[in-house]
Order: C-alpha cells, then sequence, then structure tokens
C-alpha cells in the first residue's frame, strides 16, 4: 500500500481605501495536504475483460475551491461641512474577501448510517428489477380492488359532492343548504378529501405503476435490456449557518453562509447471467412477472392489510425483499464512501452595525466562495453484499404523514357510522 501527498496553497486578499486617509490590507493564505492511498492493481485492464473484480482498497482526501469571487463594495456618508478636500462625503471603498475565505471546515467525524441504509437497499432493489420486472402476485392479489375502483373511480369526490348537496330538512322538494352548519360541511369537505387523497395515493399511483411493469414486462418479454452492473446509492446532508462581520471605520464585510456535510454511500456490482429461461417462452415471462419461489414471502406481506403502515415504522417489506433477493449471480461487489464538507459563504458590504443610516449611499458586487473538502475510500466486498439491517424509525416522507392522517380519518368516520346505525 502506498502513499501520495500534494500540497496545494490557496490565497485571499483585501484592500480598503477611503478619501480621508484611512486604509487596511491583507493577504491571507491556507496550505493543505491532499493525500491518496491505495493498492496496485496489475494488470486490471485484463482482470476486468476476464469478468474478474479489479477493485483495490482506496482512500483520499481532496481539497478544491470550486468558487471564489471578490467583493466590490462602498460606503458613502454625507457630510454636514466639506473636508479639507473640499469633499462633502466620507467614502470607503473595499475589494476582496476577508481572510476566512480560504478556510475549511473544521473535520468532524462522519456518520454513515442513515447514506448506507439507503445505499445498501436500493442496491438489492436493482439486483431484483434485472431479475423481474413486476410483482405479478401482488397485482393479482389486489385486482378485486383495482377493479371495484375503475368501476366507480374519484368515489371519494362524487360521494362528498352528494352529501353536501343532501338537504337536512326537506320543504316541498326544495334542496335548503343553507341549514346545513358550518361544522358539518367542514366535515363533509374533510371527508371527501381524506378519501380521494387515499384513492391517489393507495389505488390511482399504484394502478399507473401497474401499467407502466406490464408493458416493459412485455418488452423484456422478447428482448432483455438486463444490466451487467447494478448500483445502489444514499446520502444524509447536514447544515450549519454561519454568520460574521468584520468591522472597519464606516463599513462592515458582513458574511452569509454556513457549513454543508453530505455523506454518501455507493455500492457497485456486476451481475453474471441471472437465467436459464429462454426470450419468448413461459418460463421467461413467468420469472419477469414475479412468479418465483424467491418472490412468495414479499408477496404474502404486501397482500396483508396495511402491511405498508409498518413499513412506515419497521422496515419489515425491505428486508424480506432483501432477504428473498437471489445475490448467486453477482460477481463482485464494492462499496465506496464519500463525505464533503464544504464552507459555503456570500458577503456583502454594509454600514458599519450602530451607525446612522442617514444619508448612506452604499454599491456592491457581492463576494463568495466555496471551499470543497472530500473525504473517500473504496472498499472491495470479498464476502458478498452485506445483509439489509432492520431499522426501526418515524414516518419521514410527507406523503407517509398525509396517508395516516387520512387513514386515520376514514376510520374515525366508519367507527361513528357503525356506532349511528
Amino acid at each position: 500500500m502506498s502513499t501520495k501527498t500534494r500540497k496545494s496553497t490557496y490565497y485571499s486578499r483585501f484592500s480598503l481605501t477611503s478619501n480621508f486617509g484611512y486604509s487596511d490590507q491583507s493577504i491571507s493564505s491556507t496550505s493543505v495536504d491532499e493525500t491518496r492511498t491505495g493498492v496496485a492493481m496489475p494488470k486490471w485492464k485484463s482482470v476486468i475483460k476476464a469478468g474478474g473484480n479489479a477493485t483495490t482498497p482506496l482512500s483520499g482526501t481532496r481539497y478544491r475551491q470550486l468558487a471564489y469571487t471578490e467583493l466590490i463594495g462602498s460606503v458613502k456618508i454625507d457630510r454636514a461641512t466639506p473636508r479639507p478636500n473640499g469633499d462633502m462625503f466620507d467614502l470607503e471603498r473595499y475589494v476582496g474577501c476577508p481572510d476566512w475565505a480560504v478556510t475549511w471546515p473544521t473535520p468532524v467525524q462522519p456518520d454513515f448510517s442513515e447514506a448506507d441504509y439507503q445505499a445498501l437497499s436500493r442496491l438489492y432493489k436493482a439486483i431484483r428489477a434485472q431479475q423481474r420486472q413486476m410483482t405479478g402476485g401482488v397485482t393479482l392479489g389486489e385486482l378485486r380492488e383495482t377493479i371495484q375502483f375503475m368501476r366507480r373511480p374519484l368515489r371519494g369526490i362524487v360521494d362528498g359532492l352528494d352529501k353536501y348537496f343532501q338537504t337536512i330538512v326537506t320543504r316541498r322538494g326544495k334542496v335548503r343548504l343553507k341549514d346545513r352548519t358550518n361544522s358539518q360541511k367542514r366535515k363533509i369537505l374533510t371527508d371527501m378529501v381524506s378519501d380521494t387523497w387515499l384513492e391517489s395515493s393507495l389505488a390511482i399511483q399504484p394502478l399507473l405503476a401497474d401499467v407502466k411493469a406490464i408493458a416493459e414486462t412485455v418488452a423484456r418479454f422478447q428482448v432483455d435490456n438486463r444490466q451487467h452492473k447494478v448500483r445502489g446509492y444514499g446520502s444524509k446532508e447536514e447544515f450549519v449557518p454561519v454568520i460574521a462581520n468584520t468591522k472597519h471605520l464606516y463599513l462592515n464585510v458582513r458574511t452569509d453562509g454556513g457549513v454543508r456535510r453530505n455523506a454518501e454511500v455507493i455500492y457497485q456490482a456486476a451481475l453474471g447471467k441471472t437465467t436459464d429461461a429462454p426470450f419468448g417462452t413461459m418460463a421467461r415471462l413467468a420469472e419477469l412477472s414475479g412468479f418465483t419461489l424467491n418472490n412468495f414471502v414479499p408477496t404474502l406481506w404486501e397482500l396483508i392489510p396495511y402491511s405498508f403502515l409498518v413499513d412506515y415504522f419497521i422496515n419489515i417489506g425491505e428486508g424480506l425483499e432483501a432477504m428473498c433477493t437471489d445475490t448467486s449471480s453477482v460477481l463482485w461487489c464494492k462499496r465506496t464512501e464519500r463525505f464533503n464538507e464544504a464552507f459555503i459563504a456570500k458577503f456583502t458590504a454594509q454600514l458599519e452595525p450602530g451607525g446612522n443610516p442617514a444619508f448612506v449611499h452604499t454599491t456592491q458586487q457581492e463576494g463568495s466562495v466555496t471551499n470543497l473538502r472530500t473525504r473517500m475510500a473504496r472498499t472491495p466486498l470479498l464476502n458478498g453484499i452485506p445483509v439489509l439491517p432492520l431499522r426501526v424509525s418515524l414516518p419521514g416522507s410527507a406523503n407517509q404523514a398525509l396517508n395516516m392522517i387520512a387513514l386515520v380519518n376514514s376510520r374515525n368516520k366508519a367507527t361513528m357510522s357503525a356506532l349511528r346505525y
């Protein structure tokens, strides 16, 4: 294992001038060491050509300045009396960037757990996508609900409008909407919105996905489009804001920005032959449709009522799919992690805090800087793809939260109807 090191130096400078003799200037620099540590692979092209794994351990740190724009700003303050040179104003002009424009974030210990889970889960899905195109068992199991929806689409809107225009008190055959209270109208509207949302989320979108999957299955039935390489990607990002001020006599350089940290994980795998079924045969169609033994358990779980709600909190569905994924066709796999730490800032010229804003004129071209440090590590997975861990978490998307709210409202409505009748 050998290590290569390269030193780089970055500079930042500014100058401040005035019409009354005050001036300031500075040149600052930061030196960084970029490293690269790895193991050489002799004749790696021949290894790849033969279908082998040419991945070797590699790690390193890289520094880059992606943006550096100088601030050009001035503060002009009108005077009541002229200066000796006759000027009726005080003027400070700033050109450059403050000293910390060439600083990088303080290194922290990266947390790759969330990004690793996302990438590993997507890798398993990518492998399964090469083995089958649709979950035929789930489609057949939900066929009854699909037919009912197609016979009476958008039932929530239709029922809601029907209830809204029904009268509580009917006189001479006329509908009297004014007899309905505001709370009754709000309840009808809430029921209509929640029912329509559930139809869209749990019926329309899955139906469109099934239609697309069927079309793709038919296409792959004759001509295969399986890939030799698949990947899974995951990331988690956080941002810590930073605000700073550099005070001069009148002019203040304000820094608005922060530190953005992003943990990334990438799994890559190469697949060999994944099927023995010839194109255009029933065996091939059954395989693409998901009618195989390794899809039996995940299909049963998906057909259990409200199993998707359990998946919002515990990844049972993803775990079952990963456990039942056939990885015998995986030739090799590697894992790459990257931790990006960026200092991002914008510089503006302002009147010094506490100064009198009367008779003040400012002109400027905003300054900006983006300094990025990337730490990476690549590892060959000689023992195969890791097992997807069991994870307990709260619902993490807006759609999941809206589904739960709509289901609670639907259940409350059903409970009240049962109590009433």
